[in-house]
């Protein structure tokens, strides 16, 4: 369970809208690392939208892509991202289709990540690190190894993050733990991987999700 300090006191105004605004400035402290203003609050509050939605506006939103850059940069590359790189992203992602699954592949395919040091390919075993967070195992080492030799760098980075590994990775640790705070059964993780291999979420609309949902909201639940 999920505990808020209440932004609003229930004298002030009733239980549900307590906890209303107390998901929304969740979401701006979470999504966009930042806390609101009160007009901010309230603004969202008068949409009227429900919770998923407004998690989804949440999500989908230039502030959250541009953190959502960021955070990818520091991940893979060891760095923030500078404006202009942070921006022609942002586009990038807009343009295909609000899903930033190739923005990672760029990123984790880029000369910038495999000529570091200590990541220079992947005999170094880095991407096991970095995306699967685990050391190589020596036969999936040698099979990377000779992908990247014959496909190139990004083509292998779109393997990593497209493995049933990574995305069951994130969904455990990244959403459930993350998130709602609190180790997922396997059949939760299995059904929310199945929704990745459909192409029914992706990487920003699955966040959306777990914050949007019914089990993240009722933790602002005003007792």
């Amino acid at each position: 369970m999920i505990k808020w300090l209440a932004l609003f006191s229930v004298t002030e105004l009733n239980p549900a809208v307590v906890q209303r605004r107390n998901f929304i400035r969740s979401l701006y402290e979470r999504m966009l690392g930042r806390a609101p203003s009160n007009a901010e609050i309230v603004n969202w509050d008068a949409t009227g939208q429900a919770h998923p939605a407004i998690a989804q506006g949440f999500a989908l939103s230039d502030e959250h892509l541009r953190r959502f850059i960021d955070l990818n940069y520091r991940q893979f590359l060891k760095r923030g991202a500078e404006a202009a790189g942070q921006e022609s992203w942002r586009v990038f992602i807009r343009n295909s289709g609000n899903n930033p699954f190739e923005f990672q592949a760029q990123v984790l395919g880029s000369a910038e990540y495999w000529d570091a040091p200590a990541r220079i390919s992947l005999a170094s075993s880095k991407p096991y690190v970095d995306v699967l967070k685990r050391p190589a195992d020596p036969v999936g080492l040698v099979g990377w190894t000779a992908h990247a030799a014959i496909h190139g760098r990004v083509s292998t980075a779109r393997g990593f993050l497209a493995s049933e590994e990574y995305r069951k990775l994130v969904i455990r640790e990244d959403l459930y733990q993350g998130i709602l705070n609190r180790v997922p059964a396997a059949s939760e993780v299995n059904a929310w991987y199945a929704q990745f291999a459909a192409g029914n979420v992706n990487g920003l609309t699955i966040i959306g999700s777990f914050y949007g949902s019914d089990e993240y909201y009722n933790s602002f639940r005003v007792q």
